[in-house]
């Protein structure tokens, strides 16, 4: 019985020394990709697993203060913070990553963000004028050109500037500067490089170019001349026996603007003279002035030929189809009343109510022989008084070789 024991104990000890030894724990601790997928595009960090860090850079003006991280890790291994946990990477994270042996290695961020080394004005403007002005931006010589509206306060002007990226100015947008003389601003880039502009602000050149009065100093005041604006035309009437080759034009024209020839220039107005008055923009206008002379004697009127008498001078308002007064020979003597039923004579003419001054009209001759026959020809009015009862002046008009002409004073009752 006790050989049979002994036998049997050496068995057992030898089964129980062949049981399996526990495998050895992990001692792996990196990360194996850093990235920030929700960025477009993503970013992809930098990873050194002996300096343990992980380096990033971002897109001009990415906001890193919160920004979510995808990481993986090696096997086994755990991380703190965790993959997929806000962060702030305006500042350096350190990440913890914890071996599967309890074994650790920490890792920290090191980011950085592009700055922009965008510096340019993108636009310039003065909103505050009425209608705003925007300035024109040479990018090559990188001067600023505006034109304001004439009579504006250059001194105190505040324009409105836009610009590129992330970049500021010096001096600021919206401030009141001094633009009398060229203001130099300089724009500083993200990055910190620099450019400079030159703004240049001028006020408008006046398109005005017309004549506001016309008159020869030596005849004052007989030589002062009619101008309409709108026809251009410059129309004078001087005594007889003055030399129209030989006058001197005083000529004033609009602000800023000249006169060719200018004014005081000894001109022959024989066959008239054209002036051109040019603005301070360079924009032209040419006026054509004629000179006439009328003798200074009562009406000498030659109607159809003949020698035309007459008995009454009447100026009547006329109405329709516009305003006039018309001023009719008549052959009797004649009422206000009467005169308004017959306001057209064998010889009458029309003067604008504008008042004094010269101005063309047309002389009517009816032949006192037909009832259908008559001549409407060119003449020269100049209305030299008015008073409440009479209109005095001088007209010349028609021509003497074709039978129908009338050259000299009238004084005229006036009918209103």
């Amino acid at each position: 019985m006790m050989r049979y024991l002994y036998i049997i104990l050496p068995i057992f000890l030898f089964s129980c020394s062949k049981q399996d030894p526990e495998p050895p724990k992990s001692f792996t601790k990196s990360i194996r990709t850093f990235s920030l997928n929700s960025l477009n595009p993503p970013v992809s960090a930098t990873l050194d697993s002996i300096k343990q860090t992980i380096t990033a850079t971002f897109p001009i003006g990415t906001d890193i203060s919160k920004l979510v991280p995808t990481i993986t890790i090696s096997d086994k291994a755990t991380i703190s913070p965790a993959s997929g946990v806000v962060q702030d990477f305006s500042k350096p994270v350190s990440y913890t990553v914890a071996a599967e042996d309890g074994s650790t290695r920490v890792y920290t961020t090191k980011v950085s963000v592009l700055k922009s080394s965008a510096r340019s004005i993108l636009s310039f403007s003065f909103q505050g004028l009425s209608p705003a002005v925007t300035a024109t931006i040479d990018t090559v010589s990188r001067v600023i050109t505006a034109i304001v509206p004439r009579n504006t306060d250059l001194t105190k002007l505040v324009s409105t500037i836009i610009l590129s990226g992330r970049s500021t100015l010096s001096p600021i947008s919206g401030v009141v500067q001094d633009f009398s003389k060229a203001v130099v601003y300089t724009v500083t880039a993200e990055s910190g490089e620099t450019r400079t502009y030159t703004a240049q602000v001028s006020t408008a050149k006046s398109s005005a170019k017309f004549i506001k009065s016309f008159y020869f100093d030596d005849l004052f005041p007989n030589g002062i001349a009619t101008v309409d604006t709108t026809a251009r035309t410059i129309l004078a009437v001087v005594p007889v026996g003055t030399n129209l080759a030989k006058l001197k034009p005083t000529i004033v024209v609009a602000d800023k603007a000249t006169a060719s020839p200018s004014s005081g220039t000894e001109l022959n107005f024989l066959n008239g003279q054209t002036f051109t008055i040019t603005a301070e923009n360079g924009s032209e206008k040419n006026y054509t002035a004629t000179v006439r002379t009328i003798a200074d004697k009562p009406l000498d009127v030659l109607l159809y030929g003949s020698s035309y008498t007459w008995k009454k001078t009447m100026c009547i308002l006329q109405t329709y189809p516009y305003n006039i007064f018309r001023v009719v020979l008549f052959e009797k003597d004649i009422t206000c009343a009467d005169a308004k039923h017959y306001s057209f004579g064998s010889v009458n003419f029309d003067i604008p109510i504008s008042g004094l001054g010269t101005f063309y009209t047309s002389a009517y001759f009816n032949d006192p022989k037909s009832s259908t026959s008559s001549n409407y020809l060119y003449s020269i009015v100049q209305v030299t008084k008015i008073t409440d009862t009479t209109i005095e002046g001088k007209i010349l008009g028609g021509n003497r070789q074709d039978g129908n002409f009338i050259e000299g004073k009238f004084v005229a009752q006036l009918c209103l």
